[in-house]
């Protein structure tokens, strides 16, 4: 049946149902089937309806094939009068920056073009549409082809023209920015994380690389975890679920995060430079390059392929003009590996993180917290998850709290023995950066880099190039201004160290001998700290309650 015509046979249904007083719910189950006959596929996937209790967030947002929003839908009881219900969905339209926008009761439907000054384009009712549905097929879903060098670069000008600006951690823009890249059903980030999993399996034979990397952060790295523990996200990914796949699931779900982090920290070098000093060209118009580059000269088009190779000298290229420390090569980068394995495997890896360069590339980081980073992270893991494998967030009025008491606020040396994803060392920086205000850029970086002015250490991997990515976004701004008066600035590293604060590290063999320690000697002196302790008959409470 042809989309026109299932879309009336929706209707028709809607019509006769309207004959009783129908829920908001029921309104919305009868709406359900018009998204089917205008092409999406499922709730979850391309049809986000709103979660019991959740609010300030529409009823229903409609997502073309690249994760953009096609419409965003807010739905009434009929006996609902729509007038007073215009400003709600009108800040999702200004927040969200779909295409189409949809308020109606079921009788009377108000439409809503992006980019109109007057937000109604168009009001009709369900009689009008019975007789001709095409208000309704401009809701219809886009299927983009992401091998196509016109398309692609429509879509890349589209999402520049109408991107979304995430602000707080509660505003709609940075709720669906943290739904995008969660762990969640249809998710480009869960896609990316199914792929390279598959990807692991396909080359655990054939690359060398993969398997020094997953050995290495298995012996050193890796949190003890049994499958009793395992949060459902994870074991849902797991077709056959044994403790091998999940330490292997373990190791790519860092790997996913690593490669989103990257691009979500190059596309806030673009939004936040905005005088071109330490990118020349934004990140959309730099992928496009690399995909220019490819293109198959027979066909004029670029083959799905072709996008983990074009990531992978993206990420060169940063590591030698950009954060060298961030995007140079670690034991996170095996899925470079990727045409060692199975052919149509490695498809679906590229295509992946071709989705997920597209989604980013679809918001504004220039207002970017790096406690967004954070979040994204916790996301990850349920508190009973992160406390069997020793992850601890500790929040930041409690890190605020934390350097009060030791008297941090802006000078002086400060060291994070555990720094995890840098909670402590980012809200120093702040200080830091607030109490050097007026300063020369190049100076005040020179205070972090080379004086060692804030320092983190861990022992993992993983966390230390989190803490690095989450400094150096708060840093973009110091950067750009530095390197507008010396180009030839490059932070080479950031004073963040993978090591075991607890030990001291030796060199084997003779050097062992000689006591010769390798790393950086800030001397030793004995602090003595009295601790207040309060003696309560009951638990003390930290809020006030009125």
């Amino acid at each position: 049946m042809q989309a026109p015509s299932r879309l009336l046979v929706c209707l028709e249904a809607l019509d006769r149902a309207l004959a009783r007083p129908l829920t908001e719910d029921e309104v919305e189950r009868l709406f359900n089937q018009i998204y089917h006959a205008l092409g999406y596929t499922s709730e979850g996937l391309d049809i986000r309806g709103k979660r019991a209790g959740e609010s300030g967030v529409p009823d229903v947002v409609l997502l073309n094939s690249d994760g953009s929003f096609a419409a965003v839908i807010e739905l009434k009881k009929p006996s609902e009068e729509l007038t007073s219900h215009e400003p709600q969905i009108r800040d999702y339209l200004r927040e969200l920056r779909p295409a189409w926008g949809l308020l109606s009761n079921g009788t009377e439907f108000w439409f809503y073009r992006r980019g109109r000054a007057l937000p109604i384009a168009e009001a009709t009712t369900l009689d009008s549409l019975r007789e001709d549905p095409t208000p309704l097929l401009n809701l219809r879903k886009q299927t983009f082809d992401l091998e196509d060098l016109d398309v692609i670069e429509a879509r890349f000008r589209d999402y520049a023209e109408h991107a979304l600006q995430p602000i707080t951690l509660n505003d709609v823009a940075s709720r669906f920015f943290l739904e995008a890249f969660s762990l969640s059903e249809g998710t480009v980030f869960t896609e990316l994380v199914s792929a390279l999993f598959e990807l692991f399996i396909s080359l655990e034979d054939t690359s060398r690389f993969l398997n020094g990397s997953f050995s290495f952060w298995r012996i050193f790295h890796a949190r003890r975890l049994s499958l009793d523990d395992a949060p459902e996200s994870w074991l849902r990914l797991l077709t056959h679920r044994s403790e091998g796949n999940l330490y292997r699931l373990m190791f790519v779900l860092e790997t996913a995060y690593v490669v989103t982090a990257r691009l979500i920290l190059a596309k806030a070098v673009q939004d936040k430079d905005v005088g071109r000093h330490l990118l020349r060209y934004p990140l959309h118009e730099a992928v496009f390059a690399q995909l220019r580059a490819r293109t198959d000269p027979r066909t004029g088009r670029v083959p799905i392929i072709e996008y983990a190779p074009g990531i992978i000298d993206l990420f060169a290229s940063y590591s030698r003009t950009l954060f060298s420390g961030i995007f140079s090569e670690d034991i996170f980068d095996w899925w470079q590996d990727f045409h060692l394995g199975e052919v149509a495997v490695g498809h679906r890896f590229s295509r992946a993180l071709a989705q997920l360069a597209f989604s980013i590339l679809r918001f504004d980081f220039t207002n970017l917290d790096s406690d967004f980073l954070g979040e994204l992270y916790q996301r990850y893991f349920d508190p009973e998850t992160r406390k069997d494998l020793g992850e601890f967030y500790t929040p930041v009025d409690l890190v605020d709290f934390i350097l009060d008491c030791v008297g941090y606020h802006g000078s002086g040396r400060l060291l994070d023995p555990a720094c995890g994803s840098g909670t402590f060392l980012i809200r120093a920086l702040r200080r830091y950066l607030n109490a050097n205000e007026g300063r020369p850029p190049e100076h005040v970086l020179a205070g972090i880099t080379d004086e060692f002015q804030l320092i983190g250490f861990d022992i993992n991997p993983f966390a230390v190039l989190m803490s690095e990515i989450n400094v150096a976004a708060l840093l973009v701004p110091l950067y750009a201004e530095a390197v507008s008066r010396d180009r030839h600035v490059v932070l080479r590293r950031l004073p963040i160290i993978q090591t075991d604060s607890l030990r001291r590290e030796y060199r084997e063999g003779e050097a062992m001998h000689a006591g010769i320690q390798l790393g950086m000697d800030f001397g030793e002196e004995e602090i003595r700290v009295r601790i207040l302790i309060c003696q309560c008959k009951r638990e003390p409470s930290l809020f006030k309650s009125n």
